[in-house]
């Protein structure tokens, strides 16, 4: 299903069953790691929310020790919301200016 965010704020006082989210599971990263890998990419950083608040470090982990076609980082950023995307930020800008992954 697909809604804007208007939408799904719209519809959530009247929602039944109530929404809920689900942790990706180790195949689904494995799968967006190959998409990256098929685009070019030579390492990934795959940054996510805090693991006191969520399984999907987890999960990556599981998925990054059994990739082998390129080097993935997976980084727990103890954080949630903007904070993440700060980090996310930097790390782009990061390898825009061709920095090394150490």
């Amino acid at each position: 299903m697909d809604l804007t965010r208007q939408e799904f704020f719209t519809q959530l006082p009247d929602s039944d069953p109530y929404p809920t989210t689900a942790t990706p599971s180790p195949q689904q990263f494995s799968q967006v790691f190959d998409a990256a890998a098929d685009e070019g990419a030579e390492a990934i950083f795959s940054l996510h929310i805090s693991r006191t608040l969520s399984a999907t470090v987890e999960a990556a982990e599981i998925a990054a020790k059994a990739y082998t076609r390129i080097p993935v980082h997976v980084i727990d950023t103890g954080n949630l919301s903007m904070a993440e995307g700060l980090v996310v930020i930097k790390a782009a800008q990061a390898a825009k200016a061709g920095q090394s992954e150490e």
